[in-house]
């Protein structure tokens, strides 16, 4: 049977947590969830492998853990312990709950491909809830923001490192409530040359998109203080 690499391996994110993993001083555990090895193919006679699996693999005192494959498992899927408590899913089900998520625990998200429930994401706390996001957002919302930026010829292009939300429906004419539309904790805009291809983009966004990360995350385990910018207010400057 013949292996092939997922196409997550033509994301950022692999190089995000390649730098995520390599800086130690900004986390205690770091627990990698991924995509199980699937069938594709005709007959299935390939086997497709997370490049994030192969690459949590290598290193030591990291946890791997694997994502339901359908999108009804997944909405049902437990996050893997210390991250899941009962005090936590009450609160998402609108009962009272004196327990909050512990400000410690962190969740990242790159590249994704699945849309978190308000379940999975009350057991962080919404300051806890990151996503790094591979464009000068509000442009470009959703999947192939690269791709979208080189076929309009952008001259500036840039990483965000934005809250997460919730899913839901259109807020106003300007905001969804959901996919990419949180508000701003750390940005970085860069020069897109003329002539510049996807590989050459993906790496450099990359690159600055772990930095960001790193920066970020060693912030708030210093319990520095960080001041997010409101998306709305971003997107007035601007226009």
């Amino acid at each position: 049977m013949q292996e092939v690499r997922s196409k997550l391996g033509l994301q950022p994110s692999y190089l995000w947590l390649v730098r995520l993993s390599s800086v130690v001083d900004v986390w205690d555990e770091l627990i990698v969830a991924t995509n199980p090895d699937q069938r594709v193919g005709r007959r299935g006679s390939q086997l497709s492998v997370s490049p994030l699996k192969v690459l949590a693999e290598t290193w030591q005192d990291t946890r791997l853990e694997f994502v339901p494959p359908s999108k009804a498992e997944f909405r049902q899927w437990k996050l893997p312990s210390p991250f899941s408590s009962c005090a936590c899913d009450a609160a998402a089900s609108g009962q009272a709950s004196l327990e909050q998520p512990p400000a410690s625990h962190v969740l990242v998200t790159a590249s994704f491909g699945r849309i978190l429930t308000q379940k999975h994401l009350s057991h962080f706390l919404p300051t806890r809830r990151l996503n790094v996001h591979p464009s000068l957002l509000p442009q470009y919302r959703g999947p192939a923001p690269i791709q979208h930026s080189l076929l309009n010829g952008d001259q500036e292009t840039g990483v965000c490192v934005i809250e997460m939300l919730p899913a839901g429906k259109k807020q106003t004419d300007t905001r969804k409530v959901g996919i990419d539309a949180g508000d701003i904790w750390a940005l970085k805009s860069t020069d897109q040359p003329s002539g510049a291809t996807f590989s050459q983009m993906r790496d450099q966004l990359g690159f600055e998109g772990g930095k960001l990360l790193v920066e970020l995350l060693r912030d708030f385990k210093n319990q520095k203080q960080v001041k997010k910018l409101a998306l709305d207010s971003y997107l007035a400057e601007i226009n």
